[in-house]
């Protein structure tokens, strides 16, 4: 099963004010949120860099990755968890996340989206 079945993601573009919207949807909010805040070429190019270094340079730890919309995601080797707020995790570091997900599929996830706003 591709990582795009596994989550149900859908791909659109909505029409508001005569501009053309792009978006994608999940099965999961709050990692629908946390990629939505990602909405150009340029954000989700840096958001896949920030996993990238992750998986290219375990050695140099975790990569704590906000959003513009104040999430917060912690992205390991293995897994990314996504908070809702990140004063949640500041707040108390041993809160669970919102939704986790391996970085593998994390990283699938983010450039399908990047190509799919470039084109």
């Amino acid at each position: 099963m591709s990582t795009i079945s596994k989550y149900k993601i859908q791909f659109g573009i909505k029409n508001i004010f005569n501009t053309d919207h792009k978006f994608m949807s999940f099965t999961n909010t709050f990692l629908d949120n946390f990629i939505t805040d990602f909405y150009d070429v340029s954000g989700s190019t840096q958001l896949l860099n920030a996993i990238k270094d992750v998986i290219n340079k375990p050695l140099e730890g975790d990569m704590f990755f906000p959003s513009q919309g104040l999430q917060l995601a912690i992205i390991t080797t293995q897994i990314t968890k996504i908070y809702d707020e990140q004063d949640k995790f500041y707040e108390n570091e041993n809160s669970s996340p919102d939704f986790q997900l391996p970085t593998s599929d994390f990283k699938v996830i983010v450039e399908v989206w990047r190509d799919f706003l470039a084109k």
